[in-house]
């Protein structure tokens, strides 16, 4: 049995302490240009041509990578998944234009800069269980995009942030998306104010 694992995670705790085989799908530091700011990392851009099917890594210098930095990633067609734990911000346009990036894990992101995922037209479903802000144009034109589910904490949602496409010069709702959320919430109103579905996974009490 050979585990696959991401970087510096609880997974790699796991299969160290008790001797298992396993193979680091996350990818080697120097392929990424990064800051280092206490315990911290900004990951800024890339160098040279990332392989295709590129992960980018949990952890650098064995610290968390917290920041994607704006148009980090834009147009980087190697980018397959951000599996990034302790992830908190993706600044503006970071991964624009990723269209082979097709799955997206930050359970503890907060916030999401403009078009920060626009045009990843592989992205299908998208989970944000901690995110509090995401703003304009941020998952624009993920024209396969099935499904975004936000958390209790979301307080913005900005212009065309979430479930629309460009089709024929003009801005249209993704006939098959589906926004779930949190009830009289911010999840909801956006939804209801774009005509988008909305389904609540949970209805707080009053």
């Amino acid at each position: 049995c050979v585990f696959n694992i991401y970087g510096y995670t609880i997974a790699l705790d796991f299969v160290t302490d008790n001797d298992f085989n396993y193979t680091d799908l996350s990818m080697p530091e120097s392929y990424f240009v990064y800051t280092i700011n206490g315990d911290e990392v900004t990951i800024t851009g890339y160098n040279g041509t990332l392989p295709n099917n590129t992960v980018i890594p949990a952890m650098i210098q064995g610290k968390y990578v917290t920041h994607i930095a704006a148009d980090a990633f834009k147009n980087c067609t190697q980018i397959s998944e951000v599996n990034l734990t302790y992830l908190k911000s993706i600044g503006d346009n970071a991964f624009a234009g990723c269209t082979n990036l097709v799955r997206v894990n930050t359970s503890n992101l907060l916030t999401i800069g403009a078009n920060a995922f626009a045009g990843c037209t592989a992205l299908q479903d998208v989970y944000f269980p901690n995110i509090t802000e995401i703003k304009e144009y941020a998952l624009y034109k993920c024209s396969a995009l099935l499904s975004v589910t936000l958390g209790q904490s979301i307080n913005s949602i900005g212009e065309y942030a979430i479930g629309y496409d460009y089709i024929n010069n003009e801005s249209v709702v993704i006939p098959v998306f589906m926004l779930y959320g949190y009830a009289d919430t911010i999840a909801q109103e956006y939804a209801t104010s774009n005509n988008i579905t909305f389904e609540a996974i949970f209805n707080p009490l009053k």
